[in-house]
């Protein structure tokens, strides 16, 4: 009974090893198609198991390839999102091998699995968020830098800007680096300054060309800024001499609109200068006419120096003054030299005939006197 028992063991024992060397167990990865090729940015999520009879109980692991975002528990449950930098931006795909390991509590027995992913890189458009307003100044060439802080691209691909024509002000300019230069004529900023306008523009990336729609809110200046003062010539220090016309034009601006503006005038440290000097041919532009006369530079001095402060104000008292600095060089007056000599000459001659006429005079007395 004994040597039964004992034989119908072995039996068993043989068939239950012949069993599992016909079915060893394996890990079973998921069938359905592609199920291995994944896109940046995509979830996947899949469930491992193990089948043959002799492994029953077992824990799961990834002892090489796991990275961050994936996610995998001793059940078997993987889920994973591919971040968007994991393949480069130029590249279309990438390859990313993982090796899954059961660890089967019965046996002992540790399995294997290895899978190649394959993953899709997924070009992202541009990002484009709520940007300054952009204040322009009147009679000024405005510019207004885009911020890389708030138009970017998440894949670092180069991006281009692309103006939208008919939503640009007149004179305004969009480069494809995101500088934007305008200066408003004195019509479009006093619109300007009564109703703020919008602008659209679109930001692309490249090489593939997604592209998003961003928009900035321009307005007139809000701070009082002082008017402006624009000479011609530049020069700050004016060199001339007497009956020399000196001629200095001045253009005035204002960049909360010309019409803040209310004197243009000038202050000197020389009496002499006439302020009849200072000619208004329009609202803001004025010009200085001057011609020193020949007493202007008192002798026996060869020059007189003196500056000049022109200064401008608007309606609430902010003001600029451009200071120029005169040297006025002594001359001699030609004409005047020329008169002298010539009332001198013209008295020898008068004074040369006085006197050959009154020698005629005498002539004729004695002539008289001898003859009786």
């Amino acid at each position: 009974m004994k040597l039964y028992k004992l034989l119908i063991t072995n039996i068993l024992l043989t068939i239950n090893i012949v069993f599992a060397q016909e079915n060893p167990p394996k890990i079973v990865l998921p069938s359905y198609p592609n199920w291995n090729q994944l896109s940046e940015g995509t979830t996947v999520a899949f469930d491992l198991k193990v089948i043959g009879e002799n492994c029953t109980k077992f824990r799961f692991t990834i002892p090489q390839g796991k990275i961050e975002g994936m996610e995998f528990d001793s059940t078997g449950r993987f889920t994973w999102t591919p971040s968007y930098n994991l393949v480069e931006r130029l590249a279309a795909y990438k390859y990313h091998q993982v090796i899954f390991e059961a660890h089967c509590d019965s046996t002992k027995e540790i399995l294997t699995e290895k899978v190649e992913f394959r993953i899709q890189h997924i070009n992202r458009q541009p990002v484009v968020r709520e940007l300054k307003p952009f204040y322009v100044k009147y009679s000024t060439e405005n510019l207004y830098k885009i911020d890389n802080q708030f138009v970017f691209d998440e894949d670092n691909d180069p991006i281009v800007f692309i103006p939208i024509i008919d939503q640009m002000p007149e004179g305004a300019r969009l480069s494809s680096q995101g500088e934007f230069t305008w200066s408003p004529s004195f019509a479009q900023f006093k619109k300007l300054k009564e109703t703020p306008i919008y602008i659209e523009f679109y930001v692309q990336d490249q090489p593939a060309k997604a592209q998003v729609k961003g928009r900035l809110k321009i307005e007139a200046t809000q701070m009082d800024l002082p008017p402006q003062i624009t000479v011609i010539p530049k020069d700050d220090f004016i060199k001339g001499r007497e009956n020399q016309n000196i001629n200095l034009r001045f253009y005035l601006s204002d960049p909360n609109g010309d019409d803040d503006i209310i004197t243009f005038d000038f202050l000197t440290d020389n009496q002499d200068v006439p302020k009849s000097a200072l000619v208004k041919n329009t609202a803001n532009q004025y010009e200085f006419i001057w011609t020193p006369t020949y007493d202007f530079v008192k002798d026996p001095a060869d020059s007189a120096s003196f500056s000049i402060d022109f200064f401008v104000l608007d309606k609430t008292q902010k003001r600029e003054v451009k200071r120029i600095n005169f040297v006025i060089k002594n001359a001699v007056n030609e004409i005047e030299k020329d008169r002298k000599l010539y009332d001198l000459y013209r008295g020898t001659l008068l004074r040369g005939w006085e006197l050959t006429e009154q020698l005629k005079e005498k002539e004729q007395e004695l002539t008289c006197v001898v003859g009786n």
